[in-house]
């Protein structure tokens, strides 16, 4: 049996990788991806962890702004999820919110995380609330106090990352063998 020259080793080489990696990022892997960001926004919103504002750079993060003391009063007197209480500022009164996320519009170039648009017992949808949170605008005031909780920051990115890069090597390996 014949040895394979070197150069003709390493082309080898590089076609079963090129194969590998056409294989690798499939949307089976974004929606496990997408599953991960959405279990990890979730947790950092009951934690009161925001995003920073938009157009700082990516990866900021920042406590959600304080609750005023007449919505702890209001919120006292409502049945609340378990994940929260009335002086937490989270984003969870009834937890409705923040299970509706959904990853949508999967393409080679990513995802999108949104509530989905179900409407709630007020009549407004998810989404509606959410772009509420985000612009910041209650009440009758129509002050403008913004808590952004759909995003990325720094630890969600760095979360992610470790999941792709297993996700990826695991791939290639089976793709090599």
């Amino acid at each position: 049996m014949a040895k394979l020259s070197t150069k003709r080793q390493i082309k080898n080489f590089t076609a079963s990788l090129e194969r590998a990696i056409k294989g690798t990022v499939k949307v089976v892997h974004q929606k496990r991806l997408a599953k991960l960001l959405i279990a990890q926004i979730q947790k950092r919103t009951r934690a009161g962890i925001g995003v920073a504002k938009t157009g700082q750079r990516l990866g900021a993060s920042k406590r959600l702004r304080k609750l005023k003391p007449k919505t702890i009063e209001a919120r006292r007197k409502k049945k609340l999820d378990g994940t929260t209480t009335p002086g937490k500022s989270n984003l969870t009164e009834t937890g409705q919110m923040l299970r509706s996320l959904v990853a949508v519009n999967f393409s080679a170039r990513g995802f999108e995380i949104r509530p989905d648009r179900r409407k709630r017992k007020g009549g407004m949808t998810n989404e509606e609330l959410a772009a509420i949170h985000d612009a910041g605008v209650y009440g009758k005031s129509k002050q403008k106090r913004p808590r952004r909780f759909i995003g990325m920051t720094l630890n969600d990115q760095r979360l992610l990352l470790r999941a792709f890069r297993k996700t990826f090597t695991d791939a290639i390996k089976r793709n090599l063998t």
